[in-house]
């Protein structure tokens, strides 16, 4: 199984690392290792660096803070639908996000222009009634980094909800990766396998963990439409290779901290584990406390 969610993929490692693809006697120690390096950086920074959809529900602005703008409890990286208090979806020519030319987003502000006003619900609710169905996550630079058009789905009629492997142009399946997180429409997916497949509408393609991975939801695709894939942010991605090549390198005696050597083959990340490179990167990330 190829990391869920990882920062990295093992593809990353052996190319660094100049190991052959087919040398792989010890591919699921590595997986297991980016998966945990990446879960690590998680819980230090108090972030996700990789999307996931969710429906997100947020109160209606009280009269002690700006009443135009819906403060986020999460990082925001793109909207899927808006929908106030009332039932009522919100256009998205009736607001913009916060910070207005930055990512990831902190806020949603109705334009002055906008008739709309944040509503309560039919029973005068205010409370956890507008709720925000996005894509969240943080990625500094989501608009321009996050995703690239790797290729295009390659079946006749699209793709059922259902549909896994899923068949894309025999000329890109190079360019994936086992482990990398695919967008297709709104519909989140993992790589767990790529190149030719035994089926009989595909000659070539990829095979998922599962549809509608992340928190999306599985759905129908219509045929040569685009398949992104996730570009974890670089920095991130270096952490989580300096945490690996550390870790990895500790289950051979190898000290690469100046910390006591641990022994053993886990895949328990600890912080004796991380270089000062990797936590310098962290750091950097994590929330601001009072």
């Amino acid at each position: 199984m190829p990391p869920i969610n990882g920062y990295a993929t093992l593809s990353d490692w052996k190319n660094t690392k100049d190991i052959e693809s087919l040398d792989n006697v010890d591919d699921s120690v590595i997986e297991q290792l980016i998966e945990s390096a990446s879960r690590f950086i998680d819980e230090k920074t108090a972030k996700t660096f990789y999307p996931r959809v969710q429906t997100r529900y947020h109160s209606v602005p009280s009269g002690e803070t700006d009443p135009e703008e819906l403060w986020l409890d999460d990082d925001l990286l793109e909207i899927i639908t808006l929908t106030n208090g009332n039932g009522v979806v919100i256009s998205s020519s009736d607001y913009y996000t916060k910070p207005r030319n930055d990512y990831p987003k902190y806020a949603i502000a109705l334009k002055s222009s906008s008739s709309i006003s944040w509503a309560t619900d039919a029973n005068g609710n205010s409370e956890y009634v507008i709720p925000v169905n996005a894509f969240w996550g943080f990625h500094a630079e989501y608009n321009l980094r996050g995703w690239k058009i790797v290729s295009l789905i390659d079946h006749e009629g699209g793709i059922t909800p259902t549909r896994n492997p899923i068949g894309t142009l025999a000329a890109d399946i190079a360019k994936f990766n086992d482990g990398d997180i695919i967008k297709i429409d709104n519909e989140i997916m993992i790589i767990a396998s790529h190149g030719s497949v035994v089926d009989p509408d595909i000659n070539t393609g990829i095979t998922v963990v599962q549809r509608g991975d992340n928190g999306s939801t599985p759905a129908d695709h219509t045929d040569q439409i685009p398949i992104y894939v996730w570009q974890p942010m670089p920095t991130i991605r270096m952490a989580c290779m300096e945490i690996v090549k550390s870790a990895y390198s500790r289950r051979f005696g190898t000290n690469t901290t100046g910390t006591a050597i641990i022994t053993g083959a886990g895949v328990v990340i600890t912080p004796e584990e991380v270089p000062a490179f990797a936590w310098n990167i962290i750091n950097t990330y994590k929330p601001d406390v009072p």
